[in-house]
């Protein structure tokens, strides 16, 4: 998508880079061996030292440039580092644990023989990073579905989701998307909103990327690149997530503790005011949203009929403004 595979040398180094790494990743999850995690852990810190080297000096006469998907890709390098390091620190099992231990010699098993409490924190490092994952691909998901909207002709009367008539898709479905995250790990009991706030950061790198997808596949302009993509990506998920979630937050508050009670009265009443709110990029729409969730958790076998209406319902009122359009012959809405 950015053209390193056109930089000389730089480009077959990237495929090198991609087939080692993905074969390291295979033998320590295969073996669990120490030298693979080693290796592995050498390979990651390479990886961080090539990629400051081109940024600080320039690397086979190619220089980089520092960017937020960069910044990232080096923070999880260095954790790449050391949960590898830590593997490959880890003294394998005796004869006797070896034996008993059988098919379950593998690297959690390892990590729990050697590292105390290691099976908490690798079990518990991993749900996080599953919560941030799932929250990120609905988000990419989102954005993929706004660049090809903005990209089409898909017209009725005079509302298009062409140009700028695509915004609705990230007013809509963000606030969407807060509901399968927020309604599963919630549902799992205890104090869980760290989990739903890292589902919120990962849907609000995902919606930005909103930008990066855009300068990559329809630049405006040949001077477009990926860096100057980034303050669109940061504001983005800015716009389109943050508010919706607080206000899915405070209604999900609002109703779990009794302060609100879930009534056709006041669920009337949070349609008016999402309707009201929706034009502030859809940031109303997550009181609905809210509420749904609250809703789910009190009634989880009918979550997924509660996600299916939530869905129609944010469609009508996120477009409730522009419903007169439909009728009116003008051409697209920019």
């Amino acid at each position: 998508l950015t053209g390193y595979r056109t930089i000389p040398t730089i480009g077959w180094l990237f495929l090198l880079q991609v087939i080692a790494g993905f074969a390291l990743a295979l033998a320590v999850l295969v073996t669990g061996s120490r030298l693979a995690a080693a290796a592995g852990a050498g390979f990651a810190l390479a990886t961080l030292g090539g990629y400051l080297l081109s940024v600080w000096f320039g690397l086979f006469g190619f220089k980089e440039v520092r960017t937020t998907a960069g910044i990232v890709a080096g923070v999880i390098e260095v954790a790449t580092a050391a949960a590898l390091g830590l593997l490959a620190l880890t003294p394998a099992p005796g004869a006797v644990g070896r034996h008993q231990a059988g098919a379950g010699a593998g690297v959690g098993a390892r990590l729990r023989a050697g590292v105390p409490h290691a099976g908490w924190l690798v079990t518990g490092v991993s749900v996080l990073a599953l919560v941030v994952l799932g929250g990120y691909l609905a988000g990419v998901i989102i954005a993929v579905l706004t660049i090809g909207a903005e990209n089409s002709r898909i017209a009725f009367g005079g509302y298009a989701l062409s140009g700028n008539g695509a915004l609705i898709v990230p007013a809509i479905l963000a606030p969407y998307a807060l509901y399968p995250g927020w309604a599963v790990v919630l549902a799992h009991g205890g104090d869980r909103r760290l989990e739903a706030a890292l589902y919120v950061l990962g849907l609000y790198f995902g919606v930005g990327s909103i930008s990066i997808l855009e300068a990559a596949w329809f630049p405006q302009s040949p001077d477009v690149t990926l860096l100057s993509a980034v303050p669109g990506f940061l504001l983005t998920g800015a716009l389109f997530v943050i508010p919706a979630a607080v206000f899915a937050a405070a209604t999900l508050w609002l109703v779990r503790s009794g302060h609100v009670a879930m009534t056709p009265l006041t669920a009337a009443f949070g349609i008016v005011i999402a309707a009201l709110t929706a034009l502030l990029f859809g940031a109303g729409l997550g009181i609905l949203t809210g509420g749904a969730v609250a809703l789910a958790l009190e009634r989880p076998a009918r979550r997924a009929t509660i996600g299916a209406v939530l869905l129609v319902v944010l469609i009508v009122v996120g477009n409730a403004p522009f419903i007169p359009a439909l009728f009116t012959p003008s051409g697209p809405t920019q």
